[in-house]
């Protein structure tokens, strides 16, 4: 599905009113005159129009913000997570279900107890759509998968490594390996599932190992064209480089709060935008992938919530960028 969105010029009937009388009043030859004038103005104005839109970056309404809520059908205020399928939904998560959204109104799936084939949990924290299509999704009790047809999901569990660990199957994030694999991160550790054989790899914090990851808490991920995987924990930024079970630490700042990571973003042009609780940061890699610098200013934009930017201090920064248009998930208050 494509959603299109028009642009509308709205004329006041009481200035239209006001023309109509200035063209009375004018006689034949005055009111061609006008109309001359209106339709080189309305050219002008129609160009500037088409180049505004053509240039969404210059474009004052590419930079605002269009809240979607309850009204609209979503099953709850908080998102916790969105993303977008191939046919132009959009999913978004939260703790109350999960709600796709055609532009205008919304679908919400929810838990059903006795139900295998329906939400595993109403606190969906993660999505993500696979390069076939396939929407993966990450709840408070495993990883899912949604079939189209049935509109129904299959449930993915790791085995717990003892009666008290359900830790691992909380997962907060999903990412592609770049083959025919997901990363999951998870309150418990980091998870690598194989989809052609239904296993789980674990990786987790050890005490005695520095060379583990960093802390149990991974929050984001991000998988760079050399195949390394960011990792972000909530004591800091790991990488992962392909083939390899040791992590490289990278930490941001003395101050444990700087470290606590909730979201990771790569560009195209080797920028790794890291969210945190007051804001972004901004790592630039060179061409082998290697850090190259680091803006330690911190980005953030504060409002109230009837501007057009975000509007809460102390968000969970999960900001998605792309070229057109910008969603912004926060921990509490509205899309």
């Amino acid at each position: 599905m494509t959603i299109i969105k028009h642009r509308v010029c709205v004329v006041n009937p009481r200035c239209l009113e006001r023309m109509v009388a200035v063209f009375n009043i004018l006689g034949t030859k005055g009111q061609r005159v006008l109309y001359r004038r209106f339709l080189s103005w309305m050219l002008v104005l129609a160009i500037q129009l088409v180049g505004a839109d053509s240039a969404c970056a210059q474009s004052i309404n590419s930079t605002g913000f269009r809240h979607v809520d309850i009204d609209n059908g979503i099953a709850d205020p908080c998102i916790i997570s969105i993303t977008q399928d191939k046919w132009g939904f959009i999913w978004f998560g939260n703790q109350t279900g999960l709600s796709r959204f055609d532009g205008f109104h919304s679908i919400v799936f929810k838990h059903k107890d006795g139900d295998s084939r329906s939400l595993a949990s109403n606190w969906v924290k993660a999505l993500y759509v696979d390069k076939s299509g396939v929407l993966w999704v990450g709840s408070r009790s495993g990883l899912q998968k949604f079939d189209n047809d049935t509109e129904t999901f299959t449930t993915f569990s790791a085995a717990p490594e003892g009666p008290h660990d359900d830790a691992r199957n909380n997962v907060e994030v999903i990412i592609g390996d770049g083959k025919d694999g997901l990363w999951i991160g998870t309150t418990g550790g980091l998870l690598h599932f194989n989809r052609l054989t239904g296993q789980f790899k674990r990786f987790k914090h050890l005490t005695n190992e520095p060379s583990s990851l960093s802390g149990n808490s991974v929050n984001a991920l991000a998988l760079d064209s050399n195949g390394n995987l960011w990792i972000g924990t909530d004591a800091g930024l790991d990488q992962l480089q392909p083939n390899q079970s040791q992590f490289l630490h990278h930490r941001l700042d003395n101050t444990s709060s700087e470290n606590i990571i909730h979201s990771l973003l790569l560009t195209k042009n080797n920028q790794l935008w890291i969210g945190l609780s007051d804001g972004l940061k901004l790592l630039t890699l060179d061409a082998n992938m290697e850090i190259k610098t680091l803006v330690l200013q911190t980005f953030l934009w504060v409002k109230s919530t009837l501007s057009r930017r975000f509007s809460q201090r102390r968000a969970r920064w999960k900001a998605k960028i792309c070229i057109r248009r910008c969603w912004g998930c926060k921990s509490h208050g509205r899309l």
